[in-house]
């Protein structure tokens, strides 16, 4: 951020300023035209009523440097690399504090998020779901919080496009402290983003404000094993208000931990079980068809021996097949068939589960 420019210093100042929310801010920016101009009204003689204690220069600077010193940035409304999305909410961040790759910011996104004890299955599924969301070029927002966040941050590093992790506090301050291998990692391949100043802790209420962005930068937002009382379903509620999309994960009715996903889908949110789920309800989204997928599939097809390889691994996805199905669907004879899916298993992009169900191999353990 330019701190030469009045203005950019101004519109700091005011983000920073206490009792002055995303609302109030731009309540004010709307009224007065300018940070500037709305610092003057708050310092005017008339306004010492509101009890307003008008946030330095001197913290502005200081909050600057500390972001020079972490090699992060800070973005506002007007950069070119504010996120597209995110200005479209009601109450977008005056100010976004980042760390890592910005680029990331310009992508159309999707979230992922859910429970905190979530099983061990439920995070996997995530963590599956979000690498091959990955391997189509999108990247993944979550919270970084224990349990399907975590699932989804790791599976989208591991399919390549990256992920944005959305944080309560600080951009340095790291909670929960367990994932701080995993907040390491994502400052290398992904982003860390906050619209609160370094060195602030996250406490309670900063939770709910944080959903709204993890909502806002993103088309849509999976949510997997959410129970009634989950603070998922309050990032689920934010994209109903900004007017994205919510997709759920159906689970079984007598688990607590998946009541709230099946109420969503109750009332109406996307039922999501593949990718190809996703991509129905979400037509908006980037898939990038120099994805790692699509490529691998033209590459089997370049196979001189076996040039129909291509066209079965693109038949498969994360979702275990019958081997009647692919029968069916491909219309080839059992021998060829049989003998393509060992030859993309010796490969080991194929797995077999439960006997003759296939799958892609990179989606099982992730």
């Amino acid at each position: 951020m330019n701190l030469l420019d009045p203005e950019s210093i101004s519109w700091l100042r005011l983000s920073l300023t206490p009792r002055i929310g995303p609302i109030t801010f731009w309540q004010l920016i709307n009224q007065y035209g300018s940070a500037l101009a709305a610092l003057d009204f708050l310092q005017s003689e008339s306004n010492r009523l509101l009890q307003v204690s008008l946030a330095s220069v001197e913290m502005a600077t200081k909050v600057n440097l500390q972001m020079e010193r972490l090699k992060g940035q800070i973005l506002t409304p007007f950069d070119s690399n504010y996120p597209f999305l995110l200005k479209q909410i009601p109450d977008p961040p005056p100010v976004l504090y980042c760390m890592g790759d910005s680029k990331f910011l310009g992508k159309g996104n999707i979230a992922m998020v859910g429970g905190r004890n979530a099983s061990m299955a439920g995070q996997n599924f995530a963590k599956s779901l979000a690498k091959e969301i990955s391997q189509y070029g999108v990247p993944v927002v979550s919270g970084l919080a224990r349990g399907i966040d975590t699932a989804a941050h790791m599976g989208a590093l591991d399919g390549g496009a990256g992920t944005i992790a959305v944080l309560a506090g600080g951009v340095d301050v790291v909670y929960p402290q367990q994932n701080s291998f995993l907040y390491e990692r994502i400052i290398r391949s992904g982003l860390i983003i906050s619209e609160m100043p370094p060195q602030t802790i996250p406490t309670a209420r900063l939770f709910p404000k944080r959903n709204r962005i993890i909502s806002g930068l993103c088309y849509g937002t999976i949510v997997i094993e959410a129970s009634v009382k989950s603070g998922s379903l309050i990032t689920a509620r934010c994209a109903i208000e900004q007017d994205r999309e919510v997709l759920a994960v159906p689970g079984f009715p007598a688990d607590p931990r998946h009541q709230g996903c099946n109420e969503l889908i109750k009332n109406g949110a996307a039922l999501v079980e593949s990718m190809e789920d996703i991509a129905d309800a979400l037509p908006q989204l980037p898939l990038s068809k120099a994805s790692s997928r699509i490529s691998l599939a033209t590459t089997l097809d370049g196979c001189k021996s076996m040039p129909h390889l291509g066209t079965l691994f693109s038949l498969l996805s994360t979702t275990p097949v019958d081997f009647e199905d692919l029968l069916s669907q491909t219309g080839w004879p059992v021998a060829m068939l049989s003998e393509a899916l060992a030859e993309l298993e010796v490969l080991g992009y194929v797995a077999r589960v439960n006997g003759q169900f296939y799958q892609t191999a990179n989606e099982i353990n992730p």
